[in-house]
């Protein structure tokens, strides 16, 4: 992602995610090493569903459907 200069901001990486195959399962095993539970997030951002903090207190996305947003539905359900 672009880093933009607003102030004071130090440059440097300003995100990372990581692609998921189960969030129940990740926010388990980061809760259970003594992180705080991954919460959800409320953007219309398509990037990510959760955002987490490892133990040194750096942000991070965990995302199922990946960086492209969610894939749509194929088959029935999908047509309504």
């Amino acid at each position: 992602m672009k880093h933009r200069l607003d102030g004071d901001t130090p440059v440097g990486m300003n995100h990372f995610g990581f692609h998921i195959t189960d969030t129940a399962a990740t926010s388990e095993a980061l809760t259970a090493a003594g992180t705080p539970k991954p919460a959800e997030r409320f953007t219309n951002r398509p990037f990510a569903e959760y955002r987490a903090m490892d133990p040194e207190g750096n942000w991070f996305d965990l995302s199922e459907h990946g960086f492209g947003g969610p894939r749509a539905q194929s088959g029935s359900a999908a047509r309504g």
